[in-house]
């Protein structure tokens, strides 16, 4: 694995002041937000309706987990068997940093049919042993473009290296803090020019702004999603594999 955590300059997480500037770039997000605060009811049928414009014509459910800690890293084996026992086998988004230090668990559960996302390469939360608190530590939003970037690129190579497998999909760590329409759009450039075709990236107020997916630069083959079965959902499909329940949120 390339050594490449020094390289990275810490960076804060971003301000009241900054998410109000990403609110106003994207104005069509608060009206949704809004709208499903007053008419959940029609929240959720705008929601089913968005999803059959767009070709879904049942309820289809992807649970994923995030493993952003070492601690996650100890449960997922155990979790994923527990899960297999249903016939159950989830998406695992993992930073390459922590895929690295807990590369044999992982192993294991790729070879029993996990697929990986790229989830970048650099730690982006740290856990106290002392409290159990979970703090977030590294953010794209507020780092210069290069960095995230290459970040991103690690990220991939270090799922290649680790587990063999290509992934094809990525997650922005801390996914809601970088959606400003810029962001999304240098995003799925880079995601487009590295093949990708989906990147789960998005709050489900997106879903309930834009639909359930949304493709960019003109490839019919690339999507973003954002599901959610419910309009006022704080999270999309997808948990710490430590700290949730086992159960598809969205």
């Amino acid at each position: 694995m390339p050594e490449t955590t020094q390289d990275f300059a810490p960076v804060a997480r971003p301000s009241i002041l900054d998410r109000l500037g990403k609110a106003a770039a994207d104005p069509g997000l608060a009206r949704a937000w809004a709208y499903a605060r007053l008419f959940p009811g029609r929240g959720v049928a705008r929601n089913i309706a968005l999803s059959r414009r767009a070709g879904l014509r049942k309820p289809c459910f992807v649970l994923s987990f995030d493993c952003d800690t070492d601690l996650d890293s100890a449960v997922a084996p155990a979790l994923h068997a527990r899960l297999r026992a249903f016939g159950l086998s989830p998406l695992y988004a993992v930073a390459g940093e922590v895929l690295d230090a807990g590369a044999a668990a992982y192993r294991d559960i790729s070879r029993d049919g996990a697929v990986f996302l790229n989830h970048g390469f650099r730690r982006h939360a740290a856990h106290d042993l002392a409290t159990g608190a979970v703090t977030s530590t590294y953010f794209y939003e507020g780092d210069n473009t290069e960095d995230w970037q290459r970040d991103i690129r690690l990220g991939h190579d270090a799922v290649g290296d680790i587990l063999g497998q290509h992934p094809d999909s990525f997650r922005t760590p801390h996914f809601a803090s970088f959606e400003r329409p810029r962001d999304l759009s240098n995003l799925w450039a880079l995601l487009t020019d590295m093949k990708y075709r989906h990147s789960s990236s998005k709050r489900p107020l997106f879903a309930l702004h834009h639909g359930p997916f949304s493709g960019d630069r003109g490839s019919s083959s690339f999507r973003s999603a954002a599901v959610s079965a419910s309009p006022n959902r704080s999270s999309t499909v997808g948990a710490s594999c430590a700290t949730r329940a086992a159960r598809p949120t969205g």
